[in-house]
């Protein structure tokens, strides 16, 4: 049984929400295995303006998910991914591609760092679970009640939650963005994947999609439940560093997409009509010149995704050109362009590491570069570049950074991140820019609802004409914004005056604190020490227990003589071991003679209670206080043999041995690696506080909006879906006008399913049955007697088998083992059987009847009333399985009979066809004629529809070749048809036909 939960989207019954840039997140259930499909989030900003349903629900199902896939690296795809690992227990194996690892890691990063920037971030639910926990400890002490009654108060009642209630954003810390993405597992497109444990019985293939580096279509077949293909964010077209979708390959649709029984696929661009990418690129370009010509700049709203990387190819590349035409068009063309981001370069060190992921022009001109450098290059040839080497482009970690490079005037290009402009970068620099004239704000993607990309697009979208609106199939110009809008700007400072004073204070009672807390558990672990010692020194202390008695008695005398003189004096003890006020004028010689040791007199104690039980003396009797508690440590670094152990000599020794190994380059490598170390050593940050003001901006800028988002348009998913031909479709992401579109369109195409579902947010699709599945192992001997019998079915081998099933002896899986005539016949065990007087006589019977003497000729005999008791109760079971024995006994021959597995598609056996020579045309609707005869028919046909002439019976005119046809029906039954002169022909198509399915033999 499979169920599919979409867990993001719009409430129920909302028609305008975008769903370009939400999370994506659906939870799939395949029998009892719960896989979470992408892990997106919000945008950080948005937390104060919507409820924490989703994150909630995150939450809730993280300790129950098996399985994670990540598709994409943008961060709706996967940003909520990090926190839901480090805080919410989900810890099951997560799959992607080796980019979208990489780069979603980049994402993340990126949205941590920009965030914690600005905003302060604590651990929220940290700090409530710990005043939670500690109120709870209190009450514990004023009740007097146990821990285990408390406890058991405070469980929940059946059905309710004990969590409690989420506050975003939900941001990460750096080390656990990176520990997160160490967990991924890497896989490579086309690659079957066996999962182990609970998804033993699943088998994963990942896909290229399009759209961004690393892509994924996951491929998830289950035995029980079929074959399952999540397609989402896919894009048909070849970019300039991706090629299209492997679905519509102009090379064929990639073995093992076709027909899967249920189809994971995203509706809302169906009504979308897409734009030339030519028609795209030259507008970009114009208003790209046009502007910087004029001396005036251009802002991009970027996202840190590899999206990236189709504008800055493109970018480049016109860099490029326009510096190659100085000469020509007479101008100096020495504009900036800039990249204001943390991890910029970071990514694209990642990206030219994966160059073998990319397509397009890209791939070709790395292709060209190998080349070149396989060959023996002269002096005068010009050196051929990377293509992401980007030499045009400079790159800046803040807004401040880039602010003091360029004046504010100067003419320039610049991106920033991120597309949202909810924060970071972005969002400063739009505030300076909006408010001129002479600069324009390009959007090169929608954004999530309430921010501040998405209200300047909606704005420019209200200003285009509708053949010029988003979806219509124009590019749109740029329009002039106006109005006031109220931003808030979040901001770091360091602190000043008496602010810096009051938090250097702080830190430095807090490290006094700190330091005195140290020094009490090091007192502790000290006289612990101390006691496990003494416990192993027992023997000693018993040999010098009678000095030990004369030395307390000794100081016990020292110890009241000084205080009797102290206190005939009236002098007092202060708590500081100082004489009090009262005896401040004592003479010298008291001084030289009084005792300064803390003398705690609470804790007074007999000499009796240790060393000195049942002492006789002056001493007996008498009162010692206890002492300060120093305890000398007794540290034995010997061997067995007394002496005493260097370590130190040995971590030396070490280190000399592996610098004598080390060759020249490894110290070298080590040098460099510690130096790059020392420089990326940030010095401390000097103490800051966070702030957060309110500005309005008034609007003067031009608003441009290309779509770069690459994803497929309407046309493109009304082609996938039926060149899938799955047996079920679920639309997911979809708008009630796309998905009623999409469904119209659907059911149009004949042989397409009626098995369509659109399911809303947090509404569940549940499709087949429950289906119980078993493990069963196959033994060697049954293995070895299917040698040349399996035939090839998509992804598995299938074969005929017939077995007896044993317990295992090593393990709880059952065996299938051979049957028992075969097992005797390897075996060997030819001899006689010894009769089981524990037998049932039914089914003993029933055995001699099947099976007979060996030797005798077999004789069915009827049950008698003397025979009654030992024979069967149902005789029909009886005849019948007489009759089984008596065909099976029959000298005749009998031929074996074929079982065809598989779904065949007429247009992969005419492309078969033509590959092996035999020409092969389509007349009409799931029909094929086949055989040399097709050209002149087709020929023929052509003539007498140019002529008017009837076309019946025009085959039998004449002698037109052989011809053989196959006809395939709705309900998916074949038939091939061929006459006398069909000859060689027919033999030859009917073998290419039975090639496309599983011949079983049975």
């Amino acid at each position: 049984m499979i169920t599919l939960t979409p867990l993001t989207g719009p409430p129920s019954g909302s028609s305008s929400a975008p769903l370009a840039d939400q999370p994506v997140s659906y939870l799939l259930q395949v029998d009892d295995v719960k896989v979470l499909l992408d892990l997106g989030g919000y945008d950080p900003r948005s937390c104060s303006e919507r409820s924490f349903e989703y994150e909630e629900r995150i939450r809730e199902l993280a300790p129950e998910i098996s399985l994670v896939l990540l598709s994409h690296s943008p961060s709706i795809y996967l940003s909520l991914y990090p926190y839901a690992r480090a805080h919410w227990g989900l810890k099951c194996p997560v799959y992607a591609t080796q980019p979208t690892l990489e780069m979603g890691r980049v994402v993340c990063l990126e949205e941590a760092q920009d965030w914690r920037a600005e905003v302060k971030v604590d651990d929220l639910e940290s700090s409530e679970n710990t005043q939670h926990g500690g109120q709870a400890m209190e009450s514990i002490k004023e009740d007097g009640k146990t821990e285990e009654a408390e406890q058991e108060e405070q469980k929940p009642e059946k059905g309710k939650t004990s969590l409690l209630p989420l506050k975003g954003p939900f941001i990460c810390t750096i080390d656990e963005i990176n520990e997160a993405f160490n967990w991924v597992k890497s896989v490579r497109y086309s690659q079957p994947i066996v999962l182990s444990g609970v998804l033993s019985h699943l088998l994963l293939t990942p896909y290229s999609s399009g759209h961004t580096l690393g892509g994924t279509i996951f491929k998830l077949r289950s035995p029980t439940s079929g074959t399952i293909l999540y397609a989402v964010g896919m894009n048909h077209t070849q970019e300039r560093h991706l090629d299209g979708t492997v679905i519509l390959n102009p090379g064929g649709m990639q073995e093992g997409l076709q027909r899967p029984d249920l189809l994971i696929v995203e509706g809302g661009r169906s009504l979308i009509k897409g734009v030339k990418q030519k028609d795209k690129a030259q507008a970009l370009l114009n208003l790209i010149t046009s502007t910087l010509t004029s001396n005036k700049s251009l802002l991009f709203p970027v996202d840190a995704s590899p999206r990236l990387l189709e504008l800055l190819v493109l970018l480049d590349q016109h860099w490029s050109y326009s510096i190659s035409r100085e000469n020509e068009t007479r101008q100096r063309w020495n504009y900036p362009l800039c990249l204001v981001s943390r991890t910029a370069e970071e990514m694209l060190v990642f990206a030219r590491s994966l160059m073998e992921w990319m397509g397009g022009a890209i791939a070709k001109a790395q292709e060209d570069v190998m080349n070149a450098d396989n060959k023996r290059r002269g002096f005068r040839q010009k050196e051929v570049r990377s293509p992401l080497s980007f030499r045009h482009l400079k790159f800046y970690p803040t807004h401040d950074a880039f602010l003091r490079a360029f004046p504010e005037n100067s003419p320039k290009l610049v991106l920033a991140v991120p597309l949202s402009m909810s924060y970071g970068p972005s969002r400063r620099l739009f505030t300076k820019m909006a408010v001129e004239e002479s600069a324009t704000i390009v959007l090169t993607g929608r954004s999530e609802d309430h921010t501040l990309s998405n209200e300047m697009f909606r704005m420019w979208n209200r200003m285009q004409t509708p053949p010029d609106q988003y979806g219509a199939g124009g590019v749109g110009t740029p329009k002039s914004a106006s109005g006031n809008i109220s931003v808030i700007i979040d901001s770091k400072v360091a602190l000043e005056g008496n602010e810096l004073e009051a938090h250097l204070e702080a830190e430095r009672v807090a490290k006094e604190k700190e330091m005195a807390h140290k020094a009490a558990q090091e007192r502790s672990r000290r006289m612990l020490e101390a006691d496990d010692l003494e416990d192993s020194d027992s023997d000693e202390e018993d040999e010098d227990e009678a000095d030990v008695d004369g030395t307390e008695a000794a100081l016990d005398k020292i110890g009241t003589d000084a205080l009797e003189r102290l206190e005939g004096k009236g002098g007092q003890i202060s708590t500081t071991g100082i004489p009090a006020a009262g005896n401040a004028f004592m003479e010298t010689d008291d001084f030289r003679t009084a005792s300064f040791d803390i003398y705690v007199k609470g804790q007074q104690m007999r000499t009796t209670s240790f060393f000195g039980g049942g002492r006789a003396g002056p001493s007996a009797g008498q009162t010692r206080f206890r002492m300060f508690p120093f305890v000398e440590r007794k540290m034995r670094k010997v061997d067995v043999y007394g002496e005493t152990l260097d370590v130190g000599a040995w971590i030396r020794k070490g280190r000399e041995i592996e610098e004598e190994v080390e060759s020249p380059e490894v110290r070298e490598a080590k040098r460099r690696k510690k130096e790059e170390e020392e420089k990326q050593k940030k010095p401390p940050e000097p103490p800051s506080k966070y702030i957060s003001e309110e500005i309005s901006v008034n609007l003067k800028c031009s608003i441009f909006y290309v779509d770069m988002e690459g994803l497929h348009d309407g046309r493109a998913i009304k082609t996938i879906i039926p060149s899938l031909n799955p047996r079920r479709v679920i639309v997911v992401r979809s708008l009630p006008a796309a998905s009623q579109d999409l469904l119209t369109s659907c059911a149009g195409v004949t042989a397409l399913t009626k098995e369509i579902y659109v399911p809303e947010f947090n509404e569940t699709i549940s499709i087949g049955e429950q289906t119980q599945s078993h493990s069963i192992s196959l033994s060697e001997g049954l293995l070895s007697s299917l040698s040349g019998q399996w035939a090839r079915f998509e992804d598995y081998e299938i074969a005929r088998i017939a077995g007896r099933i044993t317990s295992g002896v090593t393990s709880a899986i059952p065996v299938l083992d051979l049957p028992y005539k075969a097992y005797q016949m390897e075996t060997g065990d030819g001899g006689e059987s010894k009769e089981d007087p524990n037998a049932d006589p039914d089914e003993a019977y029933l055995q001699n009847a099947i099976e007979g003497e060996e030797g005798d000729d077999f004789k069915p005999i009827l049950p008698t009333s003397a025979t009654s008791a030992h024979a069967p109760k149902q005789t029909s079971l009886l005849f019948s399985d007489v009759t089984s024995h008596l065909v099976q006994n029959d000298p005749r021959p009998v031929l074996p009979q074929s079982l065809y597995i598989g779904d065949l598609r007429l247009t992969a056996l005419k492309s078969t066809l033509n590959t092996s020579g035999i020409p092969v045309e389509f007349a009409g609707e799931g029909t094929l004629i086949c055989g040399p005869g097709v050209p002149d028919l087709v020929k023929k046909y052509q003539e007498a529809s140019e002529k008017g002439l009837p076309m019946d019976g025009l085959s039998e005119q004449e002698d037109i070749g052989e011809i053989v046809v196959v006809q395939k029906s709705a309900d998916g039954k074949l038939q091939l048809e061929g006459g006398l002169s069909s000859g060689e022909t027919y033999y030859t198509v009917r073998k290419v036909l039975y090639g496309s399915f599983a011949e079983v033999i049975v």
